[in-house]
């Protein structure tokens, strides 16, 4: 199989209800960080766009515990749900439920997300390279000087195919 490094620039990040003004290194957590309701109880998360929506949500606790909540509140709110540990600075647990699609091995734009969140809850370090352990596999994310979300990771071919064009007549 032909594994490649790739990287792609996810540019900035947004609070969710503010997609008007970028979230910063000096964003207060108010502006990104809501009470969400799940079906048993509220919930913090922080609230981020990648171009798409996410909600972040801390734990130390296991993954598990959280997969039939990340059900619901994807379902409730047209969001991507993440589940972030941070284990250390530099390195961070991600599982990841994909709105429409439920949980999936790695999702970049969930990991911008979280990368997001954690810079500026200053959980880890901006401009330098974090990686995320996801399901599937680890990424590499950073937030830049521009406050630019950079990710790389491997990316290995799966399967191919060829599509065809037909007009409508």
């Amino acid at each position: 199989m032909d594994h490649s490094i790739i990287s792609v620039d996810l540019g900035i990040p947004y609070p969710l209800n503010n997609l008007s003004t970028p979230l910063t290194l000096n964003s207060p957590i108010s502006e990104f960080c809501e009470e969400i309701s799940t079906s048993s109880e509220n919930w913090e998360a922080d609230t981020i766009s990648i171009g798409n929506p996410h909600f972040i949500i801390y734990t130390d606790d296991d993954h598990e515990y959280f997969q039939d909540e990340m059900k619901y509140l994807s379902s409730q709110n047209d969001v991507n749900i993440g589940v972030l540990t941070i284990i250390h600075p530099s390195e961070v647990l991600l599982t990841t439920y994909e709105r429409g699609l439920g949980f999936t091995s790695s999702c970049g734009t969930n990991a911008a997300a979280a990368i997001a969140s954690a810079v500026a809850r200053r959980l880890v370090k901006p401009y330098d390279w974090v990686t995320v352990h996801c399901r599937g596999a680890d990424l590499q994310l950073k937030w830049d000087e521009n406050g630019h979300l950079i990710e790389k990771g491997s990316c290995t071919k799966v399967c191919c195919g060829t599509y065809f064009y037909q007009e409508q007549e």
